[in-house]
């Protein structure tokens, strides 16, 4: 029987790196939507630091070996994140909102993600915490997704911001990255 593939963020060794990673990631989208292009470089270079480290650690624990350093492209090491949406609340299957994504052409799975959720003004708001509860998540994974972003962002308004969260098993084990809408930022909001 073939041994499944395991990519090198799914290694146990490499979780702390892919967590800080994430939350790297997120802080450089918070410095393009402030047009702070010094601030997104200063996260982008820690980023590569971090998934440098989280490669380390994977070789280290000779685990099995990927050749991922000659694509150079974030969104493969992140096995692009891009395409894939984890959904919670009206967005999800069956709830009031799914209508927005529906047309979406895509494959559905589901997984879960850490952290807390928030209700106001009758809508929920995630807020990815690594230590949070365990929350069950529609997953779509679809090539369309990046052609369909724009409408979804402007769905999704200035209450949410996109964010990068890693998707779980139910063992807790990562099995890929995806996109999800986060509470936006305190300060952010406050301009409104």
């Amino acid at each position: 029987m073939a041994k499944a593939r395991v990519d090198w963020w799914q290694s146990q060794k490499a979780r702390q790196y892919l967590i800080s990673a994430i939350a790297q990631f997120n802080e450089i989208a918070a410095c393009r939507r402030k047009y702070d292009e010094t601030g997104s470089c200063e996260s982008i270079f820690g980023v590569l630091d971090l998934l440098c480290g989280g490669f380390r650690a994977r070789h280290e624990a000779d685990e099995e070996s990927d050749d991922l350093w000659a694509c150079g492209v974030v969104e493969c090491l992140l096995g692009n994140p891009s395409n894939r949406l984890a959904v919670y609340g009206t967005l999800m299957r069956g709830k009031s909102n799914h209508r927005v994504i529906e047309g979406i052409a895509g494959e559905w799975g589901c997984g879960f993600v850490h952290g807390r959720l928030e209700e106001h003004y009758g809508f929920p708001f995630f807020v990815p915490d690594a230590s949070g509860d365990v929350i069950p998540v529609d997953v779509l994974s679809s090539a369309e997704l990046p052609a369909s972003w724009e409408q979804i962002d402007r769905f999704e308004g200035v209450w949410y911001d996109r964010c990068l969260v890693s998707v779980h098993d139910s063992d807790d084990e990562v099995i890929f990255i995806a996109n999800t809408y986060c509470k936006a930022s305190f300060s952010q909001l406050q301009a409104y």
